[in-house]
């Protein structure tokens, strides 16, 4: 995408939503300019493919002027909107694709024959799973369609001060979900372009491992509390319950689909092996010990974890509302 199409799209942007040029972030003169322009045209595309899988018919995405890192979906005048604000995309810029060379202590044999085949550095694979996760995550909201949308979800309200709401927690559950799936789908996609038909278990149970972390670091993004564990309190459910549904989801999709192409990853190993590697990750990215953190509350806590996953679940199953339903039923068509 060109910043010509960019900002014919934002003309019409302005044009149908209440808001004005300052409103939206111009990139001209930025020096992520070309990333930001990628990016967009991607999620772009993305949306507009995927809003007429759901029928959502009148659907807009942008990237705020705001420089806090957020991001947040909603209705507007009852047209879709997904915000994708600067400072989330700037931050997840410079600390993923040009911070620190991402290194593993995974198999360094499989990694080694990973980076060989790799058509963009692993710093870039980090950044764009990152940035993906943002956007399913927002996307997932939107196709909810839910009745909160009038009020806007932002992901930053995971430190908010509200009072708790069971719906809440069930729609960011399934939005946490449907973001893992796709990213899970993504995976095992980049996995066989680059591969082909040559199934290497041990690279890819060390992609795997990479792209696990990358849901643990965006998640602790938007921590300030982590070890005040709660459950049935505030719109967003705790770091720690977040992270483990959205793991879980994550490593069964891609068990499965390995296995079913006669690939047998073991999900414990892998599972355990993306909170070691992201607890490593995090000290040079973000310069926090959050994952340590975690992974303690998360052995400490594991019954109580679960359980109170498993009322999430059994809340949202085959709820015809829901992302993960709608996706499974296009799926079927």
């Amino acid at each position: 995408m060109t910043l010509e199409q960019y900002n014919a799209i934002q003309v019409t942007t302005i044009a149908d939503l209440p808001l004005t040029e300052a409103d939206i972030f111009n990139p001209e003169g930025s020096p992520m300019l070309v990333e930001i322009l990628k990016s967009f045209d991607f999620y772009y595309k993305t949306l507009a493919t995927e809003s007429a899988h759901y029928g959502i018919a009148q659907h807009y995405i942008l990237i705020s002027s705001n420089t806090t890192k957020n991001a947040s979906a909603g209705t507007i005048d009852e047209k879709y909107v997904i915000k994708l604000n600067v400072g989330l995309i700037n931050w997840l810029i410079s600390k993923f694709q040009l911070g620190t060379p991402i290194n593993l202590n995974a198999d360094l044999e499989a990694l080694d024959k990973l980076n060989k085949k790799l058509d963009i550095s692993i710093n870039e694979f980090y950044y764009q799973l990152a940035s993906h996760f943002t956007f399913y995550h927002e996307l997932g909201h939107l196709i909810q369609q839910s009745d909160f949308l009038n009020e806007g979800i932002q992901e930053r309200s995971l430190n908010n001060q509200g009072g708790f709401n069971i719906e809440k927690h069930i729609l960011e559950y399934d939005a946490d979900c449907y973001s893992s799936l796709c990213l899970a789908n993504h995976t095992v996609d980049y996995y066989e372009r680059l591969f082909k038909d040559d199934l290497d278990k041990e690279v890819i149970e060390a992609l795997t491992i990479l792209s696990g972390t990358v849901i643990c670091q965006y998640l602790l993004t938007f921590v300030n509390d982590i070890e005040n564990l709660y459950y049935r309190e505030r719109s967003h459910p705790h770091p720690a319950i977040r992270l483990l549904y959205s793991l879980m989801t994550f490593c069964t999709y891609l068990k499965d689909a390995w296995n079913r192409k006669g690939v047998n990853i073991h999900f414990e190993t892998i599972f355990m092996n993306v909170f070691y590697e992201s607890i490593n990750l995090e000290k040079d990215f973000l310069n926090t010990d959050n994952s340590a953190k975690l992974l303690e509350i998360i052995k400490k806590e594991r019954p109580a974890l679960l359980r109170y996953i498993g009322e999430l679940q059994t809340e949202a199953h085959g709820r015809e509302d829901l992302a993960i339903y709608k996706r499974n039923q296009t799926l079927l068509k």
